[in-house]
């Protein structure tokens, strides 16, 4: 495989997961966003789904960029 070959397959591996990681995102944030709006739960309970989103985008990039590391080395 060329680099160049081997640069798009590895771009489209990585663009993917991530487009798939904030579209889960986005069905964890907006539903708890929506919920503290209408007073369903705490100030504290949404900061803890926010902080909680935010440690598994942070071990799921890591494992993302590792196993596309893997793959596409050259």
């Amino acid at each position: 495989m060329s680099k160049i070959t081997g640069y798009f397959a590895a771009e489209k591996y990585i663009g993917r997961r991530f487009l798939l990681l904030v579209s889960g995102g986005v069905l964890v944030l907006i539903p708890a966003a929506l919920a503290f709006g209408n007073g369903l739960i705490s100030p504290r309970a949404l900061g803890l789904v926010m902080m909680g989103y935010i440690g598994c985008v942070a071990i799921t990039v890591f494992v993302i960029l590792r196993h596309a590391r893997a793959r596409f080395q050259a």
